[in-house]
């Protein structure tokens, strides 16, 4: 599987390549929004379903290595 995440925007399609250090935004199962960053690109390997390996934040502000489903992983923006 490639690497490479495709978002559309404003009628022009870009890709950008999720590999590890870059930065995402990860949805929760609550809905909440998270900038992490990500530990590895686009993996399908030993999974049932493409993941991105992000450092998911915890309660006590430390960070955890986490297999994050692709759906809920978009490319942050630089603005």
């Amino acid at each position: 599987m490639k690497n490479l995440y495709t978002c559309p925007r404003v009628g022009v399609m870009t890709t950008t390549t999720i590999q590890a250090g870059t930065k995402v935004v990860i949805t929760d199962a609550d809905g909440v929004e998270h900038l992490v960053e990500a530990l590895s690109g686009i993996e399908q390997k030993g999974h049932s379903f493409p993941v991105v390996w992000v450092n998911r934040p915890m309660r006590t502000g430390d960070f955890e290595p986490t297999p994050w489903p692709v759906e809920s992983v978009r490319v942050a923006s630089d603005e």
